[in-house]
């Protein structure tokens, strides 16, 4: 997992909403079936016994297939994480099975969050893409598809707003002296 630095705490985690999952599913799962039926009607149509056996084959490899791709975009699915600290911003994205891509930003470089909820459906499931600019480069972290992403953006700023805060305090309690001089 992450290493967090001294006094660093998660506050939130965010996965990609549900229903992207679901597409998946319903995706893999209607090609499976068309696989099978399709196997089925060329298994009992056909008068030869290999073409039999062969199409039997070809449909089991098909499905092996599929299986395999569906576990890979349930891994892909599962371990995109987006970490939100007291601290920083940790994006783990999962490419594959065998790369993960690690990027972070400090919660200070934040200069702006936009909400992009596009569609029916993700209107009516809330869910969406939040994106997050830092000050100094031009990169953009995105949140792609995450569920509550207006919460998601309040919560960040407030993060953000007690960040500020709190350093906003430590720097004026180091410029100040100790002992005041003039009484």
């Amino acid at each position: 997992m992450i290493a967090l630095n001294p006094g660093e705490k998660i506050i939130n985690t965010y996965r990609r909403h549900w229903f992207i999952l679901f597409l998946e599913i319903i995706s893999f799962g209607t090609a499976i079936i068309i696989t099978i039926a399709s196997a089925l009607v060329f298994f009992f149509k056909s008068p030869n016994y290999e073409y039999k056996m062969l199409a039997l084959f070809f449909s089991s490899v098909i499905i092996l297939i599929l299986f395999i791709s569906f576990c890979i975009g349930f891994v892909d699915y599962w371990l995109d994480t987006w970490l939100v600290t007291n601290d920083r911003i940790i994006d783990i994205e999962q490419k594959g099975l065998f790369v993960r891509d690690f990027s972070e930003f400090k919660i200070s470089k934040i200069q702006n969050i936009n909400v992009i909820v596009a569609g029916f459906i993700p209107t009516m499931l809330n869910y969406g893409n939040l994106s997050v600019q830092t000050a100094g480069t031009n990169e953009t972290f995105v949140f792609r598809n995450i569920p509550n992403p207006y919460k998601a953006k309040t919560d960040i700023l407030a993060i953000y707003d007690e960040y500020i805060k709190l350093h906003r305090q430590q720097t004026q309690s180091e410029h100040q002296p100790n002992h005041p001089e003039h009484l």
